[in-house]
């Protein structure tokens, strides 16, 4: 199970594949033992009676334990049960994160903000005056952090489902994002003084559609879209008008992170085409990336 397929969700199916049935959604892992069926609901783990022969659910859920460890990256829990009903499983909570400043050199200036659970895809504003970040437990939210004020706000109050992957528009009035909601994928933008309804700009589907950067112009978004593991497609968004996208760049191979150039009129993607992530040319990055470089004005 991964976050990019249609529900996020536990399935009942039968080794010939004659059964496929949903049985609930869920964002990680499940086991069966001693006739319940073992889930995560957030950071608490749930046992709730599960007839295995009917691949029914009885009863009520009740909570056995919490704190338990997740691994975002994975979407599992550390929990198990054994055919002898034997549950093991590790406390100690998600990935707890701390923002830091380095300079040019690598030497660290202080820490930004709070710590925060599962923090991740931090984006400085284009004035320089705030932070966005998501972070969460289960299901993420936007978050806004003010640097000169030192207040974080959760931008996405009171929306359902998780949200992501967020990135600043080029004046810094609004913050593009994914939202996974009743199992699709959509982008939305949202002002970050947070007065109004979020938008939706695009409907998505079960493949998780990530957005990676605004246009200089501020008038079209890059995301992308399609097996993030080993083949994907980086398209681009008009963010005013109809909102048809268009695709700019189709590999058989990992595509992501793309970003336009200064002027706006090319970017560059991440890709491992090669086989191996790399970069040309030559960065001091720890990490190589393979860059290909696209022209905006040839679609």
């Amino acid at each position: 199970m991964a976050e990019r397929e249609a529900n996020d969700a536990i399935y009942f199916a039968s080794l010939e594949g004659k059964e496929n049935r949903l049985l609930f959604r869920s964002f990680t892992n499940a086991a069966y033992g001693a006739g319940q069926l073992l889930f995560m609901r957030g950071a608490e783990l749930m046992a709730q009676p599960f007839d295995p022969d009917a691949g029914k659910l009885t009863g009520e859920a009740k909570r056995i334990a919490q704190d338990l460890v997740v691994d975002p990256g994975i979407w599992r829990a550390a929990f198990d049960a054994t055919r002898s009903n034997i549950l093991v499983y590790a406390t100690g909570g998600s990935l707890v994160a701390q923002a830091v400043w380095y300079d040019r050199s690598g030497k660290p200036l202080g820490a930004l903000g709070d710590k925060a659970r599962n923090m991740s895809h931090l984006r400085i504003s284009p004035d320089g005056a705030k932070v966005v970040t998501e972070s969460g437990e289960g299901t993420s939210s936007i978050w806004v952090y003010d640097l000169k004020r030192k207040v974080n706000a959760r931008l996405t109050v009171g929306q359902d489902g998780t949200v992501d992957t967020p990135v600043w528009s080029p004046d810094g009035r609004w913050v593009a994002y994914h939202g996974l909601q009743n199992g699709q994928n959509n982008i939305y933008r949202q002002t970050v003084s947070g007065v109004g309804e979020r938008e939706l700009l695009l409907e998505g589907g079960i493949v998780k559609q990530i957005p990676t950067d605004w246009s200089p112009d501020g008038k079209s978004l890059l995301f992308s879209v399609g097996d993030l593991v080993a083949q994907g497609q980086v398209w681009l968004l008009p963010v005013d008008g109809n909102h048809k996208a268009v695709p700019v760049v189709q590999r058989a191979s990992l595509t992501q992170d793309a970003r336009f150039s200064p002027d706006g009129r090319w970017i560059a993607y991440a890709s491992n085409a090669t086989g191996r992530l790399e970069i040309y040319p030559p960065s001091p990055l720890s990490v190589p990336i393979s860059v290909q470089w696209y022209s905006v004005e040839s679609t």
